[in-house]
């Protein structure tokens, strides 16, 4: 059967692709490689399922797919483009300025659970059940499924977890259907605690009222779980500011994330000829009184000890990504810092600054069509 559907979507693709060239084919001759493409197909037939028996005789023909090279050579862009985010070094030599502090007091958390032990009865504080089970391997195991608490998903910014481990080289965290995260033994003689960011968890939406431990392989000695804590997502911004991956509704892009006020300086940045500048603003409340507020959020270069502004957008929190693109022709071929800068009248705010990228627009783009079969994680089955 999976044979069966295998073969149809290999098939699918080909009628896609024979229907995609055969309505460019007569732009094609702009681009070789558009003309490369279509000859596999010349000769193909208009009618569908026509299309199909031939399709199948020429998957007869080449069963076995190319092997790929040891070194595959890889394409370098055809026009500059520079993702600020990427550049570890030219954000260690950036110029960071920003009033916020962490505070001694960490937020409550939304659950806390724990202490727990597998050789032990449950606490009379939350429930627990252990059982022997098995891992996707078919491996024995020792789960633990501890519950005794209700809370959004969505709301939780990250997961903390204080563990003694004395055998294996992993544990399994799993909830509803699919969702899983392997945790690494740090030490099988010391406790060690883990953070875990939910932002790239899959199933991570809706209700959440129990989570399971699974071990790697089963001894007599005793897993403990000292600690299991989930925090709100305010407490997955540790630091005045730093890049890591950001979900705002149902979208996650890479991010500097910002305490206002702040502020970062690039140095040294050169701008290609008639270049462009790229960014998804977005914004979160840290406080509860700060639900309804918003952040102002600017960009601006600096040239020649003159400081002039590309936008400035005023972001709410809970307004999910907005994508701003302004122009930096006027410093077309020079080396010029550039900047981002929030502020805001509500304390706790934080500002998000998706993939900030520096390119050239292309008048004639080529064209790019991306067909993917079965992408969806195995939650969506």
């Amino acid at each position: 059967m999976h044979l069966r559907i295998i073969r149809y979507a290999l098939l699918s693709s080909l009628a896609f692709l024979t229907l995609v060239f055969g309505c460019t084919r007569s732009q094609s001759s702009r681009d070789d490689g558009q003309d490369a493409a279509s000859a596999a197909l010349r000769g193909a037939p208009q009618d569908f399922n026509a299309f199909l028996d031939w399709a199948e005789k020429k998957l007869q023909q080449k069963p076995n797919a190319a092997p790929l090279p040891d070194r595959p050579a890889v394409a370098k862009p055809k026009w500059p483009l520079r993702r600020l985010l990427d550049d570890d070094a030219a954000f260690k030599q950036s110029r960071k300025r920003t009033n916020w502090t962490p505070t001694e007091q960490r937020t409550e958390p939304l659950a806390e659970i724990g202490p727990f032990q597998s050789n032990q009865p449950p606490s009379a504080t939350f429930a627990a059940q252990v059982q022997k089970a098995a891992t996707a391997s078919g491996a024995d195991a020792i789960r633990m499924t501890m519950g005794g608490f209700d809370i959004l998903r969505e709301d939780v910014g990250a997961i903390e977890l204080r563990l003694r481990v004395p055998f294996g080289e992993k544990v399994t965290l799993k909830w509803g259907r699919a969702g899983e995260q392997i945790v690494l033994v740090k030490s099988t003689t010391e406790p060690f605690a883990v953070r875990i960011l939910t932002d790239e968890l899959a199933e991570w939406s809706g209700r959440l009222t129990s989570i399971a431990l699974l071990t790697d392989g089963v001894r007599n000695e005793p897993v403990v779980v000292e600690s299991l804590r989930f925090l709100p997502k305010v407490d997955a911004f540790p630091m005045p500011m730093a890049v890591q991956r950001v979900r705002l509704g149902r979208s996650l892009r890479t991010s500097l994330y910002m305490h206002a006020p702040g502020e970062i300086v690039y140095p040294r940045v050169t701008i290609p000829p008639g270049a462009n500048l790229s960014v998804a603003l977005g914004a979160m409340a840290r406080d509860a009184d700060a639900a309804n507020a918003s952040v102002s959020m600017q960009a601006f270069v600096v040239s020649e000890g003159e400081e002039t502004a590309l936008f400035e957008k005023r972001v709410a929190a809970g307004d999910g990504w907005s994508d701003v693109s302004v122009s930096l022709s006027a410093w077309s071929e020079k080396t010029i810092s550039l900047g981002l800068r929030c502020d805001s009248d509500s304390d706790g705010m934080l500002a998000f600054w998706a993939n900030p990228t520096i390119y050239q627009p292309q008048e004639n783009a080529p064209l790019v069509i991306v067909y993917l079969i079965d992408t969806l994680a195995a939650e969506h089955t």
